[in-house]
């Protein structure tokens, strides 16, 4: 039953990658280091202080280079490998009966082509999205004191190691994710506890902004030479992304730690083309469609879990605490540096997506087979009395 369920799975997603692959194609004209990284990487000469890619090169060479040579023949490889170890990690999830949002999820078109292409996203999509079901399992079914068990703390070591291993600094916000669980059981009874009934999602929203605006302005008022250089790396390395046709390269001159363009500008063109490029471009509505569903689906699977009727106080004063720190990290690092570039941006997100929205999602589904069993549990004891 599980061969013919996964054979059914792959088949699907071979489906949908068909389609999406044709229309990224025809809009990208590359795929970030898909090409780069096939048939093996010279580690000559790269400079190891780049945060996005030399710290995850040797990583990848260590796996790409055991990939046969063409995209092609390595897109069907992963793509079997990746929608196994999707199938395998999600399975009691996706065969529930309410998991449309978890379907939509591993379906968006932009989630599907880079889960297959040999590339960097395609080895750090696989392990954040074990690890996080990893955390969502014991933060749902364990007691907070629990959660630093001698041995959960040694496999949380492990899975944050190959996630900074596999992407250097593109795993901060999976970091953040360890470390507030590790930290949480010592801090929770000195933060303030919000209402626990229909919290409105935005209001984490405004104080996630504010919070990062107050980090914008620390870091554009010491103007710390290590970020003004990463900025212009990054802007040369998104700008002159080999094949593309979606740079902004009128965003060079601009200064990335001014609030009006880290905090407004920055975050929107790394979801959306412009009016202009859109009238340029029509096919671009493509990204417009892409992105609009990863936003819908992002607050509609925290409000879920920030709002989780059956849950301990304790445990929903963590998840809207860390729905700020999410929130905060995706818009300092995937929110801003995509802007550069719209493609690039399309791609660098996926690193995301398994913390940002299936991460929520499992979360939600979890808590509903908790309170099942605790209803079960007690409708047995009354049973036997």
């Amino acid at each position: 039953m599980f061969k013919k369920a996964l054979l059914v799975f792959i088949s699907l997603r071979i489906i949908g990658i068909l389609f999406t692959f044709n229309i990224f194609n025809k809009l990208q004209r590359g795929y970030g280091d898909a090409r780069f990284l096939i048939g093996g990487i010279n580690l000559i000469g790269f400079d190891s202080s780049l945060p996005f890619f030399a710290d995850s090169t040797t990583f990848n060479y260590a796996i790409y280079n055991f990939l046969p040579n063409g995209i092609v023949v390595a897109s069907i490889i992963l793509t079997v490998i990746t929608s196994t170890i999707i199938w395998k990690t999600l399975k009691n999830f996706l065969i529930n009966k309410n998991s449309i949002l978890l379907w939509i999820t591993i379906f968006i078109p932009s989630y599907c082509v880079h889960t297959i292409l040999p590339s960097k996203e395609a080895t750090f999509i696989s392990l954040s999205l074990i690890y996080i079901c990893f955390e969502a399992n014991n933060i749902v079914f364990k007691q907070v004191n629990q959660w630093n068990n001698i041995f959960l703390v040694f496999q949380r070591i492990i899975y944050l190691t190959l996630c900074i291993l596999s992407r250097g600094l593109g795993s901060a916000p999976y970091i953040f994710l360890g470390f507030f669980v590790t930290l949480f059981p010592f801090i929770s009874p000195f933060l303030m506890k919000y209402k626990n009934n229909k919290v409105n999602i935005f209001i984490f929203l405004s104080i996630s902004s504010i919070f990062t605006l107050l980090i914008i302005f620390i870091i554009s008022s010491f103007e710390n030479q290590y970020f003004v250089d990463q900025s212009l790396y990054l802007k040369g390395s998104f700008l002159q992304a080999e094949g593309s046709n979606t740079s902004r390269e009128y965003l060079f001159n601009r200064d990335t730690f001014t609030s009006g363009n880290y905090f407004l500008l920055f975050p929107y063109l790394s979801l959306f083309p412009t009016i202009q490029e859109l009238l340029t471009n029509p096919k671009l509505i493509f990204y417009v469609i892409d992105s609009s569903i990863y936003i819908g689906l992002y607050f509609i699977a925290w409000n879920k879990v920030i709002n989780i009727a059956f849950m301990h106080p304790r445990k929903i004063k963590f998840f809207q605490y860390l729905f700020i720190i999410i929130t905060i990290s995706y818009i300092l690092i995937y929110g801003t540096i995509g802007a550069f570039n719209l493609g690039s941006s399309l791609r660098f997100r996926q690193n995301f997506t398994n913390i940002g929205l299936i991460f929520p999602l499992i979360i939600f589904y979890n808590s509903k087979k908790n309170k099942n069993i605790f209803l079960s549990k007690s409708l047995k004891d009354t049973h036997s009395i």
